[in-house]
């Protein structure tokens, strides 16, 4: 329930700030591919914490972890390359309203994925499982 709170806030400060500039087009663009780059980020956590849980071992599951997780990195810095090209052949002139838009609301969801990794890590470390 406090994921959808988080997540109806953000999507608010985005709406009032489209509002207030009167760029729609330009900020809800760039809030959009946040969130896409949130999205990614957040299926290679699940990834990530998947294959963390299939072999909790300290030789495979760490390395695992790693692994996931610089491929999600990767995913995100291509999908970040493309829309950061597509955005400047839309709106060369403002350019920077789209791509300050997508830092906003990507770091907000960043912060929120790593919340909730680590959570789960720490939930199945108190729980009683080794970590090596």
């Amino acid at each position: 329930m406090k994921s959808v709170v988080f997540l109806g806030l953000l999507a608010a400060m985005v709406a009032v700030a489209a509002e207030l500039l009167g760029r729609r087009a330009e900020v809800y663009s760039g809030a959009g591919g946040g969130a896409l780059l949130g999205l990614v980020g957040f299926l290679c956590a699940r990834w990530a914490l998947a294959r963390h849980q299939a072999q909790p071992s300290a030789s495979c599951g760490r390395g695992d972890i790693w692994a996931a997780w610089g491929l999600g990195l990767l995913a995100r810095c291509l999908l970040l390359a493309l829309l950061t090209w597509l955005f400047w052949v839309l709106w060369r002139s403002g350019f920077a309203i789209p791509m300050l838009s997508l830092a906003g609301v990507y770091v907000v969801l960043l912060f929120w994925e790593a919340w909730w990794l680590c959570g789960r890590l720490s939930s199945r470390a108190s729980s009683g499982t080794k970590h090596g």
